[in-house]
Parts: structure tokens; sequence; C-alpha cells
């Protein structure tokens, strides 16, 4: 018999994960670092020693057209998955390479006290022209000795983030829980420089979304950033204006066409 608990820490960006059996548990920490394309994951066992597989198991329907591909070598794994069939006016193509730095392979037993540390950076053409080679790079560079400098700055930018605002109610503990929470969950999906959030915001699991997970054009759209100008978090909507900007020539065409006249004509889901 098990147990499994789950806890997101907001101060610093990590979930903390804990599997116990018997006298045995399993703890894994993961974080993605702020300000780069790099995920961490640190697996610790106690108790007792614990077999650990760890695997990566991207998903696709049947049917879908996605090109995929993944090599495991040693204790490295390298997954590719492209989005570029003629159709999509916005193609995507992706690398990820995950290093497990302590094991030599994917499947091994932790002994009692033992931490393993698994490292993947990720990128997309969306990043750069180069982005097999920028991933290819980080898997070199980021190592088990030059990762404390990446959690370092990582901790500084949420710190300074935390003190840009914050609240206290202590007799409304509900609405204090939810304003730090909306503020996390934005932060974590806004950033200079990249997507703005869709309609689930980041988290998207499969590669079928509803509503193809876009941008509606409606209180959908802008909502999320209401409460960043009240909170002094203002940088979070810099990301807000790109997708509208990159959409304008097919907003000015939809309004001759549909409409017979100037300006822009959004339909209520772009993206």
């Amino acid at each position: 018999n098990g147990c499994y608990t789950a806890k997101q820490r907001i101060l610093d960006a990590t979930v903390e994960a804990k599997l116990a059996v018997d006298a045995a548990s399993l703890t894994v920490d993961c974080c993605a670092l702020r300000k780069t394309n790099v995920v961490i994951w640190k697996v610790k066992a106690e108790g007792a020693a614990l077999p650990v597989w760890i695997r990566f198991a991207p998903t696709s329907r049947d049917g879908d057209e996605v090109d995929f591909s993944k090599k495991i070598s040693g204790n490295r794994i390298i997954i590719q998955k492209n989005y570029d069939e003629p159709k999509l006016e916005w193609p995507v193509k992706t690398k990820l390479t995950a290093t497990l730095w302590g094991k030599d392979r994917f499947a091994f037993t932790l002994q009692p006290g033992e931490t393993v540390l698994l490292v993947a950076p990720f990128y997309t053409n969306q990043d750069s022209e180069n982005y097999t080679d920028l991933c290819d790079a980080d898997s070199v560079s980021i190592t088990p000795e030059t990762i404390p400098a990446l959690e370092k700055a990582h901790m500084g930018w949420w710190t300074d983030f935390w003190k840009s605002s914050y609240i206290s109610l202590p007799g409304e503990p509900e609405i204090e829980r939810h304003w730090y929470a909306s503020h996390y969950l934005m932060a974590c999906c806004c950033e200079k420089g990249k997507f703005p959030p869709g309609i689930f915001g980041s988290w998207i699991t499969n590669d079928n979304p509803n509503w193809g997970a876009d941008y509606h054009m409606n209180y959908n759209y802008q909502a999320p950033w209401w409460g960043c100008y009240s909170s002094n978090k203002v940088e979070l909507s810099d990301v807000y204006d790109q997708p509208l900007l990159d959409y304008m020539p097919k907003a000015q065409r939809a309004a001759r066409e549909k409409l017979n006249c100037r300006g822009l004509y959004l339909q209520v889901g772009i993206g």
C-alpha cells in the first residue's frame, strides 16, 4: 500500500511530489527554471532502496499528422515532435534532450539518501530557427555544476516578483489564497518574447485540445490580465499585444471581404 502527495510551492515555482510505500519514499522536485528553456527534476529515495524507471511518453492520437521521433542512448533521450503539415500557417517543430545525471540508464535502483538529477532543455522553431542547436548546446552546458547558478537566478526572479506586491487578508483567507494563486498562474504562463496563454493557459496535455486552445476575442483573452495592472505586475501583460499585431493583415482582409469596410474584423477564435 502506498500514498501519493504533491505540493505546488509558489514561492519558488517548484512542484514537490512524494510517493510513500511502507517505510520507503520517493521524492521528486520539478522546476521549470525561469529565463531558460530547461526543466529539472530531482529524484531522491529515503528509507529503503527503490527501483525507478523514468520514461517520456508524448501522446498522439491515431491519424494525427505529427512527425515524431524518440532516441535513447544510455542516460540521454532525444525527442523531436513536429507539426508542419502544409495546411498549418504557423508550423511548430520541437526538440527535447533529457540527460539523467547520476545513472547510466533510465531504469535503475535508487539507494536510501541518493539523489539523481534529470535535466531536460527543450526548444521550438518559435524560439529560434536554430532551435536544435540551442537544445544541443544546453544539453552539454547545463550540468550539476552549472545548475546552482541557474537556480539562484530563478529564485531571484520569483523573489522580486512577489516583492512587487502582496496582500494580507486575515478575515478572508480564501480570497487571499486565490489572489496569490492567480498571480502565480499568470507568471507561469507569461514571459516577454513568448506566446501569451491561450484558453487553457500553457498547460496543454494532448494534441487536440478543445477549441484548439486558441485566443478567444472576448473576455476570455482579456480577463487574465485585469489583475496584473492593479497588483503592480504590469510586465506580465507584455505578451498581450503580439498575437493581435500578427493577426492584423488577416483582420484587415476579413473586414474588406466580410463587411466591405476598412478596419479590423477578428473572428471569435484566432491562433
